[in-house]
């Protein structure tokens, strides 16, 4: 586990250049769906950096509404979300405030383009996660997004005294609340359908994510899934997946994260750091899918980044509820013990477990929710 730890750090590091690029050596743009697991990531582990500040900018800047960022409609839907994580870490108001016209046209936007049926209308498909091929799965996941996504968007907007934009949030989020989709072969879209309450997290487990996982985890939602297992109450279940699933990689001689990979591949695969020996399977060059096929596979991408963060939320227990307030729900699943630090605007968050006892330490001014 502290190696995955490391490691993560080490691709999100590497990817934090003029922008964050969505991999060290692919096409060096701003991605707004890899920016949002790499904010997120950035905020637990490096705290508050001026480049994800700069990127998001960037991508809103770049995109005029109604085009929608990296023109896939659900990459506008993450930049919400983005908004609310950075603010909910670091509480810049000033920073908010600068968003607040973009986000306030964005909201209303996906309101309106609503149908009767809580739908957005003109997608029939949509890209959810790299790892899926068939996008008509994808779209339970996607509205799922959007669910978080209007609700995310309500508590920003009265943050910003926008109580009108707010109140078209709220409505569009109780119609969005009674939708109903099937399971689908998406396991991130599956997870999101958790997170959102359409789905019950026990019965996802025990039915899908139980039988497949890690098989179908990705780098880029992976730890999304995580967290529907998580909330199913089977934490101790999610860490070991993690661990085969990351953990792979670097027994396969990764010391950063790749852009895609399958936990079938190690069979019979030699290691990315030797010479492939006779009868022993050239990883980089036989495996990968879609836009990521043999070696156009990323051996970094800032995207795989996100396991350092699920570790300090998940083990260590720490999330922020808002800027000053954060919830405490350690848990060891099984380890001996735990410590670490969380970075914020005030000061590190420090948190040492072991069995039976907690101890945290947070900067002046913080509260704590058990």
């Amino acid at each position: 586990l502290n190696q995955i730890w490391s490691v993560s750090a080490k691709t999100l590091h590497l990817c934090l250049q003029s922008l964050v690029w969505d991999g060290i050596k692919r096409d060096r743009l701003v991605w707004m769906g890899d920016l949002y697991v790499e904010l997120i990531s950035c905020a637990a582990l490096y705290g508050k950096q001026k480049v994800i500040e700069q990127s998001l900018d960037f991508v809103r800047d770049e995109t005029p509404i109604p085009k929608y960022m990296n023109n896939i409609w659900v990459y506008s839907i993450w930049w919400i979300l983005a908004q609310d994580h950075w603010f909910r870490c670091f509480g810049d108001l000033k920073y908010l405030e600068q968003q607040k016209s973009y986000l306030r046209e964005l909201l209303r936007h996906f309101s309106e383009n609503m149908d009767e049926n809580g739908l957005q209308k003109g997608h029939t498909t949509a890209l959810l996660d790299w790892a899926s091929e068939n996008k008509t799965d994808t779209l339970p996941g996607a509205h799922a997004i959007l669910l978080l996504a209007f609700r995310a968007g309500k508590k920003l907007c009265l943050i910003l005294n926008d109580s009108e934009t707010a109140q078209i949030c709220a409505d569009a989020a109780d119609r969005m609340t009674h939708l109903e989709f099937p399971v689908t072969e998406s396991m991130a879209g599956n997870a999101f359908q958790v997170l959102a309450g359409w789905k019950d997290a026990e019965q996802m487990y025990q039915e899908v994510f139980a039988k497949v996982l890690p098989r179908k985890l990705s780098t880029f939602l992976g730890c999304f899934t995580l967290d529907a297992c998580a909330k199913g109450n089977h934490r101790r279940e999610a860490l070991c997946f993690l661990r085969n699933y990351w953990g792979g990689m670097i027994h396969l001689g990764a010391t950063s994260f790749w852009e895609h990979f399958d936990v079938d591949w190690l069979k019979n695969s030699a290691r990315i750091d030797e010479r492939v020996p006779e009868g022993k399977i050239d990883i980089h060059k036989n495996y990968g899918s879609l836009c990521f096929k043999g070696f156009r596979n990323s051996f970094c991408h800032g995207w795989a980044s996100l396991p350092g963060e699920w570790l300090l939320r998940n083990i260590l227990g720490v999330s922020f509820l808002d800027s000053k307030t954060i919830a405490f729900a350690p848990d060891l699943c099984g380890l001996r013990f735990a410590k670490g630090k969380i970075p914020t605007a005030q000061g590190p968050i420090v948190v040492n477990l072991e069995k039976g006892k907690q101890k945290i330490h947070v900067p002046e001014g913080f509260q704590i929710q058990k």
